[in-house]
């Protein structure tokens, strides 16, 4: 599929079944944030478009800021299957579990002008599967 409007990949990624936030990649502030990632992050969208993403999300800084901004430098993405975080969601601290990646966006020369930051909540299967193991180990008998 070939993009050759900027409406179309905007509308792509506001329609996306996973979160989606673009941030720019010098001043990390959110310039575009679809529907899913503010349910997953459990934040109105005013909390986070056109926000610096550490004031958005700085319960997590200390755990992923170095991540973000070698991205941002490097150009090479950072991925992070099913971590835990504790976000503030809802005005509620909440351990969640998410796979996310954040991922460069450059222009033709070749330069990091975003960063994507693409993002699935795995909270409920992740605690299937941890319930499954609790379930399956044997007991000790002494």
């Amino acid at each position: 599929m070939q993009f050759t409007e900027g409406e179309n990949l905007r509308q792509t990624v506001l329609s996306a079944p996973i979160g989606i936030c673009i941030l720019n990649a010098i001043t990390f502030k959110a310039e575009l944030v679809n529907d899913k990632f503010l349910e997953i992050a459990g934040k109105p969208r005013e909390a986070i478009l056109g926000k610096w993403h550490w004031e958005s999300f700085a319960e997590v800084k200390a755990y992923y800021e170095t991540a973000l901004t070698q991205v941002a430098v490097t150009g090479v993405p950072y991925y992070a299957n099913e971590v835990e975080m504790m976000l503030v969601r809802h005005g509620r601290e909440e351990n969640i579990f998410v796979t996310f990646v954040y991922a460069p966006v450059k222009n033709s020369a070749g330069e990091v002008v975003s960063v994507a930051v693409w993002v699935l909540e795995n909270t409920k299967q992740v605690k299937a599967r941890q319930a499954l193991t609790v379930v399956s180990r044997p007991y000790a008998i002494g």
